[in-house]
This record gives structure tokens, sequence and C-alpha cells, in this order.
């Protein structure tokens, strides 16, 4: 692991102008949309800790664009997903919901139930920040359910943590 971060950190300056490059030619380039579709998600892991929220939206931006200039729905969907989840990481509750909210759309469109149960999963986080327990506990619900119908044993995991962890901050021990 510590190889791997340490080869990244070695081309970081290059990623960042890739990615800046195909970001500006994805509008007129369908190779450079191509890959700036693909920059977002190319070890996701690394650039999570290595940019900030503002900068990964711009990424995610950037890709989500070249996603639909493409019409990737899949790759849209992904975008939309990671957006919310770095929206919510700076409290942009508002932007999570309707990254989210979209993802989840496009997610039943392609019938991709994993996708379904784990947007569901994230808007029921987002509500349960806003303290509206109610709304959270239906989608967290919603998500257990389709994480059930798929067999997905992981997914029923962290939502049942989730539908725990609002049990306990409704003082529901």
């Amino acid at each position: 692991m510590l190889q791997s971060v340490s080869q990244f950190d070695l081309e970081w300056e290059n990623i960042q102008t890739a990615q800046q490059w195909t970001a500006l030619k994805a509008g007129i380039n369908l190779q450079a949309a191509s890959l700036c579709n693909r920059f977002p998600d190319a070890g996701i892991n690394l650039l999570e800790i290595r940019l900030h929220p503002y900068d990964r939206i711009r990424w995610l931006k950037a890709g989500l664009n070249a996603a639909r200039r493409m019409n990737d729905k899949y790759a849209e969907s992904a975008h939309l997903g990671n957006l919310g989840m770095a929206s919510l990481e700076l409290a942009q509750y508002d932007d999570a919901i309707h990254c989210h909210e979209q993802s989840l759309t496009l997610d039943r469109e392609l019938e991709n139930s994993n996708g379904v149960a784990e947007d569901l999963n994230y808007l029921g986080t987002i509500y349960y920040y806003l303290g509206q327990y109610t709304h959270a506990h239906d989608l967290f619900e919603q998500a257990l359910a389709t994480f059930a119908e798929i067999g997905d044993e992981q997914g029923q995991g962290i939502v049942l943590n989730s539908i725990g962890n609002l049990a306990y901050s409704q003082g529901n021990l």
C-alpha cells in the first residue's frame, strides 16, 4: 500500500496535468472525453486521500460532463454518487441530496439494484445528518430490502449499522 501511494505521489503532478487537459478538451474530442470520464474513478481511494473535496468535485463534474457527452449512463450515475459523497463531506446537504436523487433515478432506469441500494443508503445518511430521522429510517429500510433482494450481505451490514446508529442517536438502545 505504501509503495502504491509513493508511486502515485511521484506521478501526482503528471496526473493533475493530464486531468486538466482532458477536462479542457472533452467538449471537442471524444477520446479526451473518454479519458476525462475515467479520471475521477481511477484510484478513487487515493484521490480521496490526495484531493480536497472541492478539488474532487471539480474532477467529478468534469467526468460527469464527459460521461453525459458520451451518453455513458453508468459512469454518469457513478459520478453523481461520488459528487454526492464529496458534497456530504463539505456539509453541502442540498447538493448531496440532489446528486444522489439523480443517481437513484439513473440506477433505477438502468436496473442497477446495487446502485439503487447505495443511493438509498446515502440519502438516508444525509437525512440522518439533517435530523430527519423518520425519513432517514424509511430510506435505510428500502436500502436494506434492496441489498437483501440481491443477496449483498456486506451492503446489508452497512445499512444495519446505519439503522443502529440512528436508533442510538434517538436513545433507543
